[in-house]
């Protein structure tokens, strides 16, 4: 039998005292994050989608006539502006008409105006209609500023559309190169940024 003293309370459950220090904090922690209350914020969300651009070759790359020897040679299609066309080592130049490539630039929609090229950077073969031999043709270049070409162009480089610009390049004419009309084509790409 207990003397003196209060006894426990019947039915509650008794705490120690670390075990009360946390119940204390937890209910500190609770009351602390009910004071801070909350707060929204809102966000306006836009987009502005870009059209597309719009490539059109107008004219043809066409290198005219061409008189071969038995040495190999060249002929080639400048633009200085103008396009201009000359021949050079075992080739020779026959007729009047030639024709560097033009192209007309445009795009849709909103956004930066400006547009870039990317010309071939390699060889293009030219195929004898019915068969039996080819040409190359290489050295593409165009009357934009040359920092205009490629994936990563300079903006103020390049023009805003739409514009037109004209490409030249260099055929790559045999040693006796076999007669006969020879055909291929090349890809321009036309890049918005």
């Amino acid at each position: 039998m207990r003397t003196g003293g209060a006894s426990p309370a019947v039915g509650l459950p008794i705490l120690r005292p670390g075990a009360l220090a946390i119940v204390l904090l937890g209910l500190l922690a609770a009351a602390r994050l009910e004071a801070q209350g909350s707060a929204t914020f809102t966000s306006t969300v836009s987009a502005s989608i870009a059209g597309s651009i719009l490539i059109t070759n107008t004219a043809p790359l066409n290198f005219g006539d061409v008189i071969p020897s038995a040495a190999p040679g060249s002929v080639s299609v400048i633009l200085t502006p103008a396009a201009e066309r000359t021949a050079a080592a075992g080739a020779s130049l026959s007729g009047t008409t030639f024709s560097a490539a033009t192209f007309h630039v445009d795009r849709t929609g909103s956004g930066n105006k400006h547009v870039g090229i990317s010309l071939p950077s390699g060889t293009v073969t030219l195929l004898r209609v019915g068969g039996g031999a080819s040409m190359t043709v290489d050295t593409f270049s165009s009357n934009l500023d040359s920092s205009c070409y490629g994936p990563n162009p300079k903006p103020n480089a390049c023009p805003k559309t739409p514009f037109d610009f004209s490409v030249g390049a260099r055929l790559n004419v045999g040693a006796n190169q076999a007669p006969g009309v020879y055909s291929g084509t090349f890809a321009v790409t036309a890049n918005q940024f």
